[in-house]
């Protein structure tokens, strides 16, 4: 099993100059090529997988998908505070403090897997990355 850290998040660069879906995607289907051979997809909230296996699909065996973002959603004021929300300098208080209401089981080791997204969130770039992430369109990608 592998598991990919998206563009600015855990053990990756931040030095991406874009984060969005498409981009996200076109790195899928490279890790499998590293890999060697067809995978199952399983993804949360980016719709990167949904994106890599319609582009893709030779490689994809299956995907399993929780809660992704395949369509732009909330009104102009839920966006505007979502930005304002996660602007510097309060922006990482603002996430951490929401993140252990992020449904699911909290598992075994949670404490500690905390403390490290908190400390990734201080790596240069790494903010940034996740602001620009989470202002990405989800849009459906356009085949013009």
């Amino acid at each position: 099993m592998a598991i990919i850290d998206i563009r600015g998040h855990g053990d990756s660069d931040a030095s991406f100059g874009s984060d969005d879906d498409v981009d996200l995607a076109d790195d899928i289907p490279a890790l499998i090529d590293e890999l060697g051979e067809p995978a199952f997809l399983a993804g949360n909230s980016m719709g990167a997988s949904v994106i890599a296996a319609a582009e893709a699909p030779e490689k994809v065996r299956g995907l399993v998908l929780s809660g992704p973002m395949v369509r732009d959603h909330g009104g102009p004021l839920e966006r505007l505070l979502m930005r304002l929300l996660f602007v510097k300098p309060w922006g990482a208080t603002v996430f951490m403090a929401y993140y252990p209401w992020l449904p699911g089981k909290k598992p075994d080791g949670y404490e500690e897997h905390k403390t490290r997204v908190r400390e990734n969130l201080t790596r240069s770039g790494h903010w940034t990355a996740f602001v620009r992430t989470g202002r990405t369109s989800h849009a459906p990608p356009s085949n013009d």
